[in-house]
């Protein structure tokens, strides 16, 4: 059985593997308060983007912390 964290983990893994060869094009935010802005930005709206997207609004914590850490690369 995989463990409630592997999917953090991964996605982890999967972020630090992005940076092998230097500043990864896919990324918006490449320094560490854009990353973390983007992230708690995120974190303020996802009930309510699920909500507006008639998604179910994820409870797993591990999911969501992982949906997190990917959305920092991304979301303004």
């Amino acid at each position: 059985m995989t463990e409630p964290r592997e999917p953090v983990l991964a996605v982890i893994r999967d972020l630090r593997s992005d940076w092998e060869n230097g500043q990864p094009d896919a990324w918006e935010n490449w320094t560490i308060p854009q990353y973390l802005d983007a992230m708690g930005a995120w974190l303020e709206v996802y009930e309510q983007a699920h909500i507006n997207n008639g998604q179910p609004v994820p409870n797993d914590g591990w999911a969501v912390f992982a949906a997190a850490l990917r959305a920092g690369t991304f979301y303004e």
